[in-house]
């Protein structure tokens, strides 16, 4: 029988991972093979576990039994609730850029190009994700953070909730509300004030 820690439980999918400390590769584990049918699993839970291999290859969880929880899970729930209250701010934004072009206050042309740019922060976050998983060459952090300069923000912090990724290091999530602070300052110049708007309408004047 092996050891981890149980990691993105879905409880409403009833599935989730075993991270183990001496392997990069995390394990998935369906509600099926937890022999205690009482106890749900949950995030941090200690599971012992026999780990088999399938028809294709890939390990797979045989049999689990929670056997305690690991140190510091307290810490990662208020963790994991400031990651979710951040994930909020960005919905949030997003549902305003949406409100404001309902009310014609924000161009379609912008947007859009939040849409865009969200998506592909969001996409960079996951490729440097596997990256880092699979050993590879990793996106720069400096690439991360244009991303968010130039307007992805939003993806960069929905990709830090869901991807679980860059979420602890502080000098790099001090970069990063920065990039936010300078990109709305910047927004709100070039599309809320007369100048701004009026650059802004020939530039598009231009496309």
């Amino acid at each position: 029988m092996q050891q981890g820690v149980l990691t993105r439980w879905d409880d409403a999918k009833g599935f989730g991972f075993i991270t183990q400390a001496n392997d990069s590769n995390d394990i998935f584990v369906h509600v099926s093979s937890f022999k205690s049918k009482v106890q749900r699993p949950k995030n941090g839970d200690v599971i012992s576990f026999k780990n088999t291999r399938n028809s294709k290859g890939k390990s797979q969880v045989s049999m689990a039994k929670i056997i305690g929880q690991a140190p510091g899970t307290t810490k990662m729930a208020k963790r994991s609730a400031k990651l979710s209250m951040v994930s909020l701010f960005a919905i949030t934004a997003i549902i305003s850029a949406i409100v404001l072009y309902q009310f014609a206050l924000l161009p379609l042309t912008a947007l859009i190009y939040m849409f865009v740019m969200s998506s592909m922060t969001f996409i960079a976050y996951a490729l440097d994700k596997r990256a880092a998983r699979q050993q590879r060459w990793r996106v720069k952090e400096s690439t991360l953070h244009l991303f968010s300069l130039l307007g992805g923000w939003p993806g960069a912090l929905i990709a830090q909730q869901l991807l679980r990724h860059k979420s602890a290091k502080t000098p790099f999530k001090v970069l990063l509300w920065l990039t936010i602070l300078l990109n709305i300052g910047i927004s709100y110049i070039v599309l809320f004030t007369p100048q701004g708007a009026e650059y802004f309408q020939q530039f598009q004047r231009m496309l």
